[in-house]
């Protein structure tokens, strides 16, 4: 028999309060990658494309100091194709340096390992009439010492324009298929959700809201997140609220566009005190 030190413990069991599985659980495909994730949530295909870099090629890299000493990179890039917007993006996350220990003390582990998941993304968004379509394919594994699972998940957002300023819609989002885990079935957290947005321009103020809600299935669990942004010539100020059936969270960020270059910083605050989750994000839009 084999025990993990206490910090892999403690990180397990959150894991497994989250995903319903042992490890680095399914959970792991609405972990933050980047800022607009963690303002908005991972449930909206349309976040993926942001406004300002729609018809434009944009490299991003993000680093993500998620709850439970869990870190996340990112990397995506962007470009117009085929009348629309198509992006790729990596994305890795993990707990590092776990220790392998007997059931007898020692000063010294029987090994050092890692637990992981990845993730590699694609995806396309096109303006049809009054239309917004996007979605994504994501490929993704998940590890632990010798035990992984594999699979595949999508998500489609579809928003149509009901005014000048308001948009209604809806997404599905974390369906398809993953391995079973050892022993285990591993459920994805599908998700379907309505999307409701507006618009308000005002001199050289824009505010946009968005609203996203939705059902989880596999958990038994619904989401509900409302996020306000105001821009100002280029700095942009977000602040969100997020619902869950066990967690209400706070998030919120900042961006300042420079030049080709957009820094961006994102933070989020729950009431179950696992710690600030805070996402840096640096974006270079090619001319």
């Amino acid at each position: 028999m084999f025990r993990l030190e206490k910090i892999y413990i403690i990180s397990l069991i959150f894991a497994v309060c989250v995903a319903k599985i042992s490890g680095i659980g399914t959970q792991f495909v609405n972990v933050p990658a980047s800022v607009d994730e963690i303002k908005y949530g991972t449930q909206n295909a349309i976040i993926q494309f942001p406004v300002n870099q729609l018809g434009k090629t944009s490299v991003s890299i993000s680093h993500n100091d998620w709850y439970g000493g869990f870190s996340v990179f990112s990397m995506k890039i962007s470009n117009p194709i085929l009348g629309g917007q198509g992006i790729i993006r990596l994305k890795y996350g993990g707990f590092e340096n776990l220790e392998l220990r007997s059931e007898a003390p020692s000063d010294n582990p029987l090994g050092i390992y890692s637990a992981f998941g990845l993730d590699i993304t694609s995806g396309f968004q096109i303006q049809y009439h009054d239309y917004q379509i996007a979605a994504l394919l994501r490929m993704m594994k998940l590890r632990i010492y010798t035990h992984s699972s594999t699979g595949m998940t999508g998500c489609i957002s579809i928003l149509k324009k009901m005014s000048r300023d308001w948009g209604f819609g809806f997404s599905v989002a974390q369906f398809g298929y993953m391995s079973p885990f050892i022993e285990n079935k591993s459920n994805l957290p599908v998700s379907a959700n309505i999307l409701l947005i507006h618009k308000t321009d005002f001199k050289q103020f824009r505010n946009f809201f968005s609203f996203t809600g939705g059902a989880i299935s596999a958990t038994d669990n619904y989401i509900f997140s409302a996020t306000n942004s105001i821009k100002w010539k280029n700095v942009d100020l977000s602040l969100a609220s997020h619902i869950s059936k066990n967690v209400t969270e706070i998030s919120g960020g900042v961006s300042f566009l420079l030049g080709i270059y957009q820094i961006e910083y994102g933070f989020r605050i729950a009431d179950h005190k696992l710690g600030i989750p805070q996402v840096l994000e640096l974006t270079v839009i090619l001319p």
